[in-house]
């Protein structure tokens, strides 16, 4: 897809923004489990478990729709 080569030259760069990024995000244990019990489950489960399955489902009905439609027309 970007036409990298070698993936495993990724590993090291995206291992130190995670790294970054969540000490960033927590500095301790308290905080840490603050935001995963009361923004992660309307930020990230939300969106990952109710609203990418919603679309892919409205995506489905209009492409079979449009599919009937090109049938019907051409049969």
């Amino acid at each position: 897809m970007f036409k990298i080569k070698n993936k495993n030259q990724l590993l090291i760069p995206i291992g130190f923004i995670i790294l970054l990024s969540s000490i960033l995000i927590a500095s301790n244990i308290s905080e840490h489990l603050e935001e995963g019990l009361k923004i992660v489950p309307y930020y990230l489960h939300l969106p990952l478990q109710v609203g990418i399955p919603f679309l892919l489902f409205v995506v489905t009905l209009i492409r079979n729709r449009l599919k009937t439609k090109h049938r019907m027309k051409n049969g």
